[in-house]
């Protein structure tokens, strides 16, 4: 389900039993973390409160990634001056792992032209240019830090990221599936 204000994917909802005869409960509403609102769904609009659901917002709102900004955290600069990069907003809310690594020739100067992916990421939701966002590559590089080990590869790399077992992380080439041997300096 995706929301009907910004289009981003939904991942709360809210369910009743007030709208069903036997009492069966239904989903009813939404909360979308984007937009920070409380939606009912379209056919029980004429049926609810708009506000009926306000005094789960709070709750919500204490789960929603996006709002956790208000402590915050400290940026740490891995690499001085790295640039900017795109990567999936699903990424940064923490909702699924950097997985895909690719870098394209730069499109600006602040551009290191690295792009990522997320494990998660369908091909529907990272071609809707507002789940892509430009930011710094330390940004990324907080989240998973293997990415660090890759910077300086050539424009052309297209890379994947594993796990095995232990948690070991390993590069991969994407088509090929050759492992890529990093050298940590």
């Amino acid at each position: 389900m995706n929301c009907e204000k910004c289009g981003n994917l939904v991942i709360r909802t809210l369910s009743d039993n007030c709208v069903s005869r036997i009492k069966l409960y239904k989903k009813v509403a939404y909360y979308c973390d984007f937009c920070d609102e409380i939606f009912i769904i379209a056919k029980y609009k004429d049926v609810l409160d708009k506000h009926k659901y306000d005094g789960e917002l709070t709750w919500l709102r204490e789960q929603n990634p996006r709002l956790k900004a208000d402590k915050p955290q400290e940026k740490i600069t891995f690499i001085e001056n790295a640039g900017g990069c795109i990567c999936t907003k699903s990424i940064l809310l923490g909702k699924t792992p950097v997985k895909w690594c690719f870098r394209n020739k730069s499109v600006a100067d602040a551009d290191s032209g690295w792009r990522f992916i997320g494990k998660d990421d369908t091909e529907a939701y990272i071609t809707v240019n507002s789940n892509n966002v430009v930011v710094d590559f330390n940004t990324v590089a907080g989240i998973e830090p293997a990415v660090l080990a890759i910077y300086n590869m050539p424009v052309g790399t297209d890379l994947y990221i594993d796990k095995d077992l232990e948690n070991k992380i390993r590069f991969f080439k994407t088509g090929t599936n050759e492992e890529i041997k990093i050298k940590y300096d």
